[in-house]
């Protein structure tokens, strides 16, 4: 390996003159990233991120464009995100190279695939899926076609557009031959496995993805690393929160050293979900506001942050932590349109302004519904006052019919429906709340004796309720009596299966 290329007073090494080992390096990153990229010697990627910038002053060759894109997925996968922006901002301006020059159709190919795993790593689904797409037509090879499926789907899970990635996911399901949850073929193929499972809210898909990255005899750390946010979130969606939060803190203890941005992100969102579905918002709010302050994901920690102060029924803090993004986002970004709409639609519904909110409710409910009708939108809001919002939406088509009961089933609130037959895993908190209010304990009472304000009781009896299918007290007393769960408890009053409010 030659000298690495350096900034000489002033001047710059040529391409033209770099006829040694940083294209040849270059070249073999390129092919190896085309074949699942394992391969890959980490001091490599570190010698092509080294390179700056200023010495690739424009993509004039063949040579040019292949270090460009050595760089670029260099910076991708070290999780250097302010490279990637640098290296997206340089040499391409609104999607399209800044000097268009006449580049073999691989080289073009290879280009475009690690601008797109570039804007991956940023979070920017929209870039990626634009750069995946041409090189998915450009139709050089079945391991471009394959590599361009993978992060389109990629792109598509980051969009929240559940439809069109598991439309690519079949295609390289299809191409490779593997098994549903095989995922030696691409790194890139099991994060869009997790998100797409993520927002379908599919535990057993995202334990199968979780096993199958972890049981690979090659596997790295940041695949490792991976696996156990897809396994704390599968916890979440099974409702088993004493086991996903445990792990959701050892890897947030591991802080930045550990996992690429995108699947931290991810378990940001995976803790705090947690905490919000048990009722406790302000923890989340100091969570939230431990973080590091980088703008790249900060969406990821807004969104999670409304929902936080709309459990604490601080609903015009929820309009002004979302307005921001309500100016530039729009339905092309359903991940983040969609929870926003419904924050801020239940925000304007208890606030009393119901044009407003049928007009957020409707229209996030519709771009929801284009998007593959996900579930995972709708888990950390307030249930008892969302469900009524669910009105605005209904008698637009018998589609939306479907997807707003579907919605309701997941929340726990079908009035009419046959409850379950025996008592969910409740936490350690959700039991001692039950407890409390068979001791016919009032909110500031039970907020006095557990160290918390009346606030977090409503929050996380409003959980509790949830998880049951119950509307308030008075069921959840007689749901949890009829199993069997307060068996030998002493009645606190000779009324105690006739609960008054």
């Amino acid at each position: 390996m030659t000298e690495m290329m350096r900034q000489l007073g002033g001047t710059c090494v040529s391409v033209d003159a770099r006829a040694g080992s940083e294209y040849e390096l270059a070249i073999r990153m390129n092919r190896l990233v085309l074949s699942g990229g394992k391969e890959i010697d980490i001091a490599d990627m570190c010698f092509m991120h080294e390179i700056h910038v200023s010495q690739i002053p424009r993509i004039d060759s063949d040579a040019a464009a292949e270090l460009v894109a050595a760089r670029l997925i260099a910076c991708a996968r070290l999780d250097d995100l302010r490279g990637c922006r640098e290296m997206l901002a340089t040499y391409w301006r609104n999607h399209h190279l800044r000097a268009p020059v006449q580049l073999t159709r691989e080289t073009r190919a290879s280009l475009e695939l690690n601008a797109a795993e570039a804007w991956c790593a940023l979070g920017e689904p929209v870039g990626a899926t634009m750069h995946a797409t041409r090189a998915f037509h450009l139709d050089v090879s079945s391991a471009v076609r394959l590599r361009a499926c993978s992060l389109l789907a990629l792109g598509n899970g980051l969009r929240g557009d559940l439809v069109s990635a598991r439309e690519y996911l079949d295609i390289c399901r299809t191409s490779t031959g593997d098994a549903p949850w095989a995922c030696a073929s691409s790194y890139t193929l099991a994060l869009a496995h997790i998100l797409v499972a993520t927002l379908a809210r599919a535990p057993h898909d995202l334990l199968r993805v979780a096993d199958a990255l972890g049981s690979e005899p090659d596997a790295q750390d940041f695949e490792l690393y991976a696996a156990e946010v897809a396994r704390a979130q599968a916890y979440v969606c099974l409702g088993d929160l004493d086991s996903a939060i445990p792990v959701a803190v050892g890897l947030l203890s591991s802080g930045a050293s550990r996992g690429q941005a995108m699947v931290r992100a991810l378990l940001v969102s995976v803790y705090a979900d947690a905490l919000l579905v048990r009722g406790e918002p302000r923890r989340v709010l100091a969570f939230l506001d431990g973080l590091e302050g980088t703008p790249d994901y900060a969406r990821v920690r807004d969104i999670r942050r409304a929902y936080a102060h709309s459990l604490l029924y601080q609903d015009r803090e929820v309009l002004r932590v979302t307005q921001e993004y309500m100016d530039r986002l729009g339905g092309h970004d359903p991940r983040a349109f969609i929870p926003l709409m419904m924050v801020r639609g239940l925000a304007f519904h208890r606030l009393n302004d119901e044009v407003r909110a049928k007009r957020h409710i409707s229209d996030g409910l519709r771009v929801a519904l284009r998007a593959g009708a996900p579930l995972a939108p709708f888990s950390g809001l307030a249930a008892t006052d969302f469900l009524p919002t669910l009105r605005y939406a209904r008698k637009i088509s018998a589609e939306m019919d479907d997807y707003l009961d579907e919605i309701v089933r997941f929340l726990g609130g079908a009035s009419g429906d046959p409850q379950l037959s025996y008592v969910p895993a409740l936490t350690v908190r959700e039991r001692s709340l039950a407890r409390s209010i068979y001791r016919r304990m009032s909110n500031p009472q039970i907020a006095l004796e557990d160290g918390v304000s009346v606030n977090t009781v409503k929050a996380q009896l409003g959980s509790l309720y949830r998880k049951l299918g119950v509307h308030g007290r008075d069921e959840a007393i007689q749901f949890l009596q009829a199993r069997g769960f307060y068996y030998g408890a002493p009645s606190p009053y000779p009324e105690a299966h006739g609960i008054s409010a």
